[in-house]
């Protein structure tokens, strides 16, 4: 393993999920019992950090919190899972973020979040000076102002960057921080909202690729990912695992990426590192409990065609 050059600096959101396990997630309105509930902590920052750290990767946490006990809790988790928590803001007048989880018995879930208001502060408090001696940023589409920020100044310093663009959050702003990231990973809504519908083909990557000035990613969950790199199209399937929850996964995904860069792994590599992350995730369910290690990851690697 090569050494790494400072920590992955995670910048998003981490929150308090309630995940409640059924057989089948309802399409209409219905009454049903679930098997089981639990308290877990998610966001797609946090739980990148958490990730890193499990990887043996340093991992730093910035974003926001309540200073309630939601708040209290995610502090003590991301610290419990040797996350540096420096950058993590207890705002007063706000509630952290808590999202309900459904997970039905083949994995898929759906999460309604509250509190994303937490995410429209201005990202003047950042410790952006300590971008310097960092390995690697990751943002998320959660808070835009604060992902602007780091991504334009990791960009100045020539701090490798990676873009977790998710389509529900981040609007008109999805093209200019695709456009500041070094790797922009999309998902499938965000990518299609920025390549006029399409689906992600060798095309629509490569035009869209030439569009931002930035090779690029489409993770396609269960199906892989598909990337623009280098001017090849190149196309990684997910490992086959049997799936327990995709809670998380794609955070993961992006953590151990950006990890990837910071320890200098070559793109193709890295891909794969995260990959095989990711698909140990959901085998594994649990949250940031289920994170794989590294020699778990290394193992699963070998499995990628």
């Amino acid at each position: 393993m090569a050494a790494a050059r400072g920590p992955v600096i995670c910048l998003g959101a981490a929150v308090v999920d309630l995940v409640f396990q059924l057989d089948v997630i309802p399409r209409e309105p219905n009454k049903i019992l679930a098997k089981s509930r639990t308290r877990r902590n998610g966001g797609p920052a946090g739980t990148g950090a958490v990730a890193c750290s499990r990887l043996g990767i340093r991992a730093a946490f910035w974003g926001n919190v309540g200073n309630d006990a939601d708040g209290i809790q995610t502090r003590e988790a991301l610290a419990r899972h040797g996350v540096d928590i420096s950058g993590l803001a207890m705002v007063e007048d706000a509630q952290t973020v808590l999202a309900v989880v459904m997970v039905d018995r083949l994995g898929e879930r759906l999460i309604v979040a509250h509190g994303a208001d937490l995410f429209e502060r201005p990202a003047g408090k950042l410790p952006l000076d300590r971008l310097q001696g960092a390995g690697a940023v990751l943002a998320d589409s959660a808070w835009i102002e604060g992902s602007l920020a780091i991504l334009e100044a990791a960009r100045g310093l020539g701090v490798p960057s990676v873009f977790d663009g998710e389509d529900s959050r981040g609007g008109d702003r999805l093209l200019q921080l695709s456009q500041l990231a070094t790797y922009p990973i999309l998902s499938e809504g965000a990518f299609a909202k920025l390549a006029g519908g399409a689906a992600p083909d060798r095309t629509s990557l490569e035009g869209l690729s030439t569009r931002i000035g930035r090779d690029l990613g489409v993770t396609l969950g269960e199906k892989g990912s598909v990337w623009w790199i280098g001017g090849e199209f190149l196309y990684v399937p997910a490992i086959q695992v049997t799936c327990r929850d995709t809670t998380g996964a794609g955070d993961v995904f992006h953590g151990a990426f950006a990890g990837g860069l910071t320890e200098g792994m070559p793109i193709e590599r890295a891909i794969r590192f995260a990959t095989a992350a990711a698909g140990l995730k959901c085998q594994a369910g649990n949250g940031w409990d289920g994170m794989p290690d590294r020699q778990a990851v290394e193992q699963a690697m070998r499995l990628i065609g």
